[in-house]
């Protein structure tokens, strides 16, 4: 399994829409691809610096690449219309589990 995670920092004001942005836009498009296992979305409230995080694990590598495409090592996905909430460019980074659930 591969986890990949994508930063994005959002123009202040504009947390909200983008939650419902990717909930709405970017969500069914993953969990539609094959080798998607699951994830999560995590917010970072700040006035001057809001966050997303989109966490997904994919089955391999090779299902990664299937859904971002030959250069989904350094380069993200982004949807038509997604750069207008961008204050920078998306950032990711992938990891691979080296233990399981701790409790």
């Amino acid at each position: 399994m591969i986890v990949r995670m994508s930063e994005a920092r959002v123009l202040p004001g504009l947390l909200d829409q983008f939650v419902e942005f990717i909930v709405e836009r970017a969500w069914p498009a993953m969990e539609a691809a094959d080798g998607f296992v699951g994830g999560e979305l995590y917010r970072a409230d700040s006035a001057s610096e809001p966050r997303l995080v989109l966490l997904t694990r994919w089955r391999d590598e090779a299902a990664l690449a299937g859904f971002a495409g030959p250069d989904w090592r350094s380069t993200p996905v982004v949807l038509p219309d997604e750069q207008r909430f961008l204050a920078r460019p998306l950032h990711v980074s992938h990891f691979t589990q080296v233990v399981g659930r701790v409790s």
